[in-house]
């Protein structure tokens, strides 16, 4: 029972890992290779071909993990526990518990430090000195972010943007979607919306002013000035 609490434990990490890997197009050792030509290993094909690897061990840990899942279930249908006193049980499960939860821990920890290499971060990255004010992305919102949320924010705006929303037209439906759950969330605490939205535009008008490298700026200044 305790080696399947282990197993479990060591797989929820990895499952988390290869999921933050994916999202953020994060390429693991394990599934690096090297080529006869290095300079074939930049290629869009190359890429491709290991986030594909990298997707079919996500896929093969979800399934040991539902695996792992229905063991235990099996262990408890069959009466594991039964076999001892209500002293004992508990003691057991106790146990077990500490053990997964000491496991989980330290798999995290493992993990947490792979993450910061690939990012090019070391040690702590969710702290403001590994990057210049100017390129820190605070989070502004009501909702709490999870601690590899917040990690990945600190890496900067450029970092977190995503590829869909760098042309006007999707920055512009960006904006009008917050603009919506923000007028949403004004109502709910009687906020003026009219001065929020002056206040929007001045703040807005002031980062688009000191982004002078923005080749969609003339547009953007527009849509912000309406």
């Amino acid at each position: 029972m305790e080696r399947l609490m282990v197993k479990l434990a060591k797989i929820q990490s990895d499952i988390e890992f290869l999921r933050m890997c994916l999202i953020y197009n994060l390429i693991p050792k394990f599934i690096r290779f090297k080529l006869a030509n290095k300079h074939l290993a930049s290629l869009p094909t190359v890429k491709k071909f290991q986030c594909q690897i990298l997707l079919k061990e996500y896929n093969e840990k979800q399934k040991n993990l539902i695996r792992i899942n229905k063991e235990l279930k099996r262990n408890i249908i069959n009466g594991f526990y039964n076999m001892f006193s209500p002293h004992h049980r508990y003691r057991i499960k106790s146990q077990l518990y500490d053990k997964e939860k000491y496991k989980l821990a330290r798999f995290k920890n493992l993990h947490s430090t792979k993450i910061s290499k690939l990012l090019n971060a070391y040690g702590d990255y969710t702290r403001a000195h590994l990057l210049s004010i100017d390129k820190l992305v605070y989070n502004l919102s009501s909702q709490l972010l999870t601690l590899p949320q917040l990690k990945l924010l600190s890496r900067g705006w450029k970092f977190c943007i995503e590829e869909r929303i760098t042309k006007p037209l999707n920055i512009q439906i960006e904006i009008e979607y917050e603009l919506i759950k923000i007028k949403e969330e004004s109502e709910k605490k009687n906020i003026d919306w009219e001065q929020l939205c002056n206040r929007i535009k001045v703040i807005s008008n002031e980062v688009i002013n000191k982004c002078g490298n923005f080749g969609f700026k003339s547009e953007s200044y527009v849509y912000f000035k309406k």
